[in-house]
């Protein structure tokens, strides 16, 4: 109860009296809340809040938790193919055919331009590619047991 008081008693004189510098500027933190709310990215948010919550009442809390997961991108897919500057349903010769053509680019060995960033983005390529062979592997393994296991039922 006397956390409730204080808090109470604290939250209005912060948010009334509080200041924020930014780049040598002072802004009010009443102004700084305003703005937040008032920005595209806040209300972006707030929208995807309530599409997920719909989701959940229509199609149940395991549809919105996979296209959660799709949208987060867990996996680092969406992130790899877009490093490597392929869509999403390229091939695993196209992956391997902008990988190598990036990987010349960008060696450390032959950037002629700022080394730290030519390292950078090598590391980056090298990472987005292992991590597109690690997706592809696990799913041919995946198909070939789900191949398997189909086999033994038809017996």
């Amino acid at each position: 109860m006397a956390c409730m008081v204080f808090w109470s008693w604290m939250l209005p004189g912060l948010y009334f009296n509080a200041d924020i510098e930014q780049d040598g500027e002072t802004v009010r933190l009443k102004d700084c809340v305003h703005h937040i709310l008032d920005s595209p990215a806040y209300k972006q948010l707030k929208d995807e809040f309530f599409a997920g919550i719909n989701i959940i009442r229509e199609k149940g809390f395991e549809e919105f938790w996979s296209q959660l997961k799709e949208k987060l991108d867990i996996h680092g897919e969406q992130r790899s193919y877009e490093v490597l500057g392929l869509p999403e349903d390229a091939s695993q010769k196209d992956i391997r055919s902008a990988y190598k053509q990036l990987v010349k680019q960008y060696h450390p060995d032959k950037c002629t331009g700022d080394q730290a960033k030519c390292e950078a983005k090598f590391q980056e390529i090298q990472k987005a590619y292992e991590n597109l062979s690690s997706l592809e592997q696990k799913r041919q393994a995946r198909n070939a047991q789900q191949t398997r296991g189909s086999r033994r039922t038809r017996k």
